[in-house]
């Protein structure tokens, strides 16, 4: 009985521990000179995790960043041309999730708007299914695996409950473990965890940095999108 409190208490300490999680974010786009490796920090706490780019102005994000150049930059929001062709941006990405009320809000850009949209979701976004293998081992914990499709493409996922036992990079979420790493079977996307740092002495505060701001369903958000194509195909 003894054995079974101290385990107990042991494991709530474990998923109370403040976490900073490092991860590298790559984009493979159809037109490679678009494609980018972004570098993201999650700070997570039991209540609330922040997930948020690095830095806007490091072009060596950029696979062909011998190519490119600063066109625009304006605060949280960078334009780069690549290769003379193509336009990319990068903006001051942001993913805050509330695990108590089961929300999250992120930041999205619109190309060439320069403007950022912020859109409230569900946490539960993803109905995963798990799938039953040997543990893999990510960053040094054992994971398993699980799959999933979502808006138009199927993901595989790697979660551990030696960390937490919620919480991931980006919009994912859901399994009964912490997120390690991600990949679209696609190859468009893939999310993979470079460090992760346990802050148990340092207490660390994650702020909602949506608190004082309006934000849009995803549905409205697309509605936007296709508002806004319209507009740039008829000045065309």
């Amino acid at each position: 009985m003894k054995f079974y409190i101290y385990f107990l208490l042991l494991s709530s300490i474990c998923f109370s521990q403040d976490l900073t999680v490092k991860f590298a974010l790559k984009l493979t786009k159809p037109n490679d000179y678009c494609s980018v490796t972004k570098k993201f920090t999650l700070n997570q706490n039991t209540n609330q995790s922040i997930f948020q780019l690095d830095d806007i102005r490091n072009i060596h994000q950029f696979k062909y960043a011998d190519r490119a150049s600063v066109v625009s930059d304006k605060d949280s929001i960078v334009a780069y041309m690549i290769d003379e062709n193509n336009i990319e941006f990068l903006y001051q990405e942001k993913c805050f999730k509330d695990f108590r009320n089961n929300y999250q809000i992120y930041n999205y850009n619109i190309g060439m708007s320069l403007k950022c949209y912020n859109v409230k979701d569900d946490l539960d976004l993803f109905d995963w299914k798990l799938v039953n293998e040997k543990d893999t081992l990510i960053a040094n914990f054992k994971c398993k695996k699980a799959q999933t499709k979502f808006r138009g493409r199927e993901y595989i996922a790697y979660y551990t409950n030696e960390i937490a036992n919620q919480g991931g990079p980006w919009k994912f979420d859901g399994l009964p473990g912490f997120i390690l790493k991600v990949y679209s079977i696609d190859g468009y996307l893939s999310i993979d965890t470079e460090s992760v740092l346990f802050n148990a002495a340092l207490k660390q505060t994650v702020n909602n940095p949506f608190a004082d701001k309006k934000s849009m369903a995803f549905d409205d958000l697309k509605t936007e999108i296709v508002k806004r194509e319209k507009i740039a195909f008829a000045k065309a």
